[in-house]
């Protein structure tokens, strides 16, 4: 019977036994994330295939950058087909990396799950704990405040870290210039105009 036609059935009550059996249609299972991690793990196996099972995670490495510029590509092209498909190629390089760990025993996916999910727990505390953020700009700062908190709890101290740590030294140039100046800025080495940049710039040509 349909879900919604239970409470009118005659006999229904507290004590009923619902019973759904399980679904074999692949449209269902290929909707899950259990799925996916079977998938991958199959792929890696020794009856898997050789090219998914040779790889590493130097070998598969500019994979993940190239990945996530073409879902970069997506989204800047508004183009949601393209963004599902791109998404999808990020995540696959997620799991694949996560799948070599979970071979060794060193971690599995579901522990980078875990591991994401209490961190978004604990760097909101405007949403999951007690305090308040009004703007952005509040919540925010609650995120660099707890970000710092688990610094600390993890034996180290921010105040002896330098302000420019934490900038991956892979980026391309632009790009790590951008996160520099931007870190650079929190402590106040910026310019409200571009004059004086200009300034200084010919100053170091010259020099």
């Amino acid at each position: 019977i349909p879900l919604y036609e239970l409470d009118r059935t005659p006999g229904f009550g507290n004590l009923s036994l619902v019973y759904v059996p399980r679904s074999t249609d692949d449209k269902l299972r290929n909707r899950s994330f259990e799925r996916l991690h079977e998938i991958v793990g199959i792929l890696r196996s020794h009856e898997g295939c050789p090219w998914d099972r040779e790889q590493t995670h130097t070998s598969i490495r500019k994979n993940f950058i190239e990945e996530t510029y073409e879902a970069i590509e997506a989204l800047d092209a508004d183009d949601p087909d393209g963004m599902r498909e791109e998404f999808g190629d990020v995540i696959l390089q997620v799991m694949l990396h996560s799948q070599m760990e979970e071979e060794v025993g060193s971690f599995s996916v579901y522990d980078v799950i875990e591991s994401l999910n209490e961190k978004l727990l604990f760097r909101h505390p405007h949403v999951f704990g007690d305090q308040v953020a009004n703007d952005s700009g509040e919540a925010l700062q609650n995120w660099e405040q707890m970000k710092a908190e688990e610094k600390r709890r993890k034996g180290i101290n921010p105040g002896e870290l330098s302000q420019l740590d934490g900038i991956p030294p892979d980026l391309p140039g632009l790009m790590k210039a951008y996160k520099l100046q931007k870190k650079a800025a929190k402590v106040g080495f910026d310019w409200d105009d571009i004059q004086p940049v200009l300034g200084k710039i010919e100053e170091e040509l010259g020099e």
